[in-house]
């Protein structure tokens, strides 16, 4: 890529912020073009930044990887159930985002449904809402799940969670409970140092 933008505590798993990588030739025009947006400077966000970036060094790649597994497994275990997941025939998903169609075609209030029974979700829009606050759209996405350790057959767990909440209608606080019991099993956070100093270990700052 030329060109990648991204945020620094979603795409990575750092401090609050967004980041700007692109091929040298192109850095001092986007310094120029973009500096009224992007030039807050928070110094005491610089070493856990630093932290998340060798931590994506040292585990980025199978990290990633393992985020668009469990997406394209959790889209199919949906699919499988009859929950209408989006991109059947493009794999659902190439990326950790897996989206649905909420119940009713409401997706404000499936997510809502959906938090209620902490599991955690976003309305979106898709390409045949008229607005963005009045649509259709439920978005899922893996990345959190996985970084606490869970795996394909996890992710088929998490669908019967989510499809007894969003299509079943089932009663959020009965699944409540499970969801805790799901999550209890992953208290370890993964793809990270165990030590903060292997981080500083890891790369010449």
């Amino acid at each position: 890529a030329e060109i990648v933008t991204g945020s620094t505590h979603k795409t990575f798993f750092g401090p609050q912020g967004g980041i700007i990588i692109c091929k040298a030739r192109y850095a001092k025009e986007i310094d120029n073009a973009a500096w009224q947006l992007v030039n807050n400077h928070h110094v005491h966000r610089v070493a856990g930044l630093s932290v998340a970036l060798a931590e994506f060094l040292a585990f980025g790649r199978e990290y990633a990887s393992q985020v668009i597994r469990n997406a394209k497994r959790l889209a199919e275990e949906l699919y499988n159930m009859g929950v209408p997941v989006l991109g059947e025939k493009n794999g659902f998903t190439k990326s950790h985002q897996v989206i649905f169609r909420g119940s009713n075609n409401n997706g404000d209030a499936t997510a809502k449904r959906l938090e209620e029974a902490n599991i955690v979700t976003t309305k979106t829009p898709l390409p045949t809402d008229k607005t963005e606050e009045d649509c259709s759209g439920v978005r899922l996405g893996t990345q959190e799940v996985t970084r606490l350790g869970m795996k394909e057959d996890d992710m088929a767990e998490v669908a019967k969670l989510v499809k007894r909440v969003a299509m079943d209608r089932e009663s959020p606080s009965s699944v409540r409970e499970e969801v805790r019991k799901l999550i209890s099993q992953f208290t370890t956070v993964k793809y990270a140092f165990e030590d903060s100093d292997e981080a500083y270990r890891h790369i010449t700052l």
